[in-house]
């Protein structure tokens, strides 16, 4: 990990969904030039609501400084950036349940990357994108999801997650120490992709996941590099009514994730080309 500190705009590396259209994305970054709003903002003092947009590419921290004040920030709704519009937002309506942005007038920065960042705290923090689970119910299609995030705990955590109210979960980034694993991919309700990363390597990851119908049609990717794929045939529909950030939402949330989550995207495509794309953009912006 090549730690880096920088708050203003790395315009070479921005607007990802101008060149890589998807679905859903959200970030602290402008993924699309057209999108305007990042993240609506709760201040602890009174409970008003802002929304914080950009400013040169990145989240405009100015703007949300001086609306929290000394006070701390929570993140009420983080804005999807994708073609999928407001209905793929990602929301928290519940104070007790909503991350970090701000804490006491200092600004959640990911040590890592040297940027802003929500922190989920394990304790039932996490935000749910309903609609998108629905709409990618029944046969089972093409799909990828990439999730940067930093676990600071060693206990299975949970980063990104879309299932339903039981077991049927074909979409999850997993975090976890169990057996010197530092990560995995679950493709479906019934098998695991493990990727050996051993259990004490908390840097920044990105994790890329692809999923679709057939033979070798489990990827995995860590850091940009292809890490792990599977032979076994997935099959089936999915009843998807849960998508969770910060843990896996069914009757209620598992897995809490302890730790920095910077960016979640979903596509509902599978190519490797584009995965490498993706992939690239995301690494050499983070320094990852």
């Amino acid at each position: 990990m090549r730690r880096v500190a920088f708050y203003g705009s790395r315009s070479s590396y921005s607007y990802l969904f101008d060149n890589s259209p998807s679905i859903f994305g959200v970030s602290m970054r402008q993924l699309s030039s057209s999108a305007t709003k990042c993240i609506k903002v709760r201040e602890s003092l009174n409970d008003t609501e802002k929304d914080i947009g950009f400013k040169n590419g990145f989240l405009d921290i100015v703007s949300l400084l001086a609306f929290v004040g000394l006070n701390s920030g929570y993140v009420v709704k983080w804005y999807n950036q994708g073609y999928g519009g407001a209905t793929y937002d990602a929301i928290q309506p519940a104070q007790v349940n909503q991350p970090r942005i701000v804490d006491s007038g200092v600004l959640d920065i990911n040590p890592d990357t040297g940027l802003a960042s929500p922190y989920f705290d394990y304790s039932l923090k996490y935000l749910t994108i309903n609609q998108m689970a629905v709409d990618f119910s029944g046969a089972l299609t093409d799909r990828s999801s990439f999730v940067v995030a930093k676990s600071d705990d060693t206990a299975d955590r949970v980063a990104f997650a879309m299932g339903n109210n039981f077991t049927d979960n074909p979409f999850i980034s997993y975090w976890r120490s169990i057996n010197g694993y530092n990560v995995a991919f679950r493709g479906d309700s019934t098998s695991i992709i493990l990727l050996n990363g051993g259990g004490t390597d908390t840097d920044t990851k990105l994790i890329t996941s692809q999923l679709r119908t057939g033979i070798a049609s489990k990827l995995m990717s860590r850091d940009g590099v292809l890490a792990d794929t599977s032979t076994a045939n997935v099959i089936g529909n999915y009843t998807l009514n849960k998508c969770s950030i910060g843990g896996m939402f069914r009757s209620g949330l598992d897995f809490s994730f302890k730790g920095y989550i910077d960016e979640v995207i979903f596509r509902g495509e599978f190519s490797a080309t584009d995965r490498q794309d993706i992939d690239d953009n995301i690494t050499t912006y983070y320094g990852i």
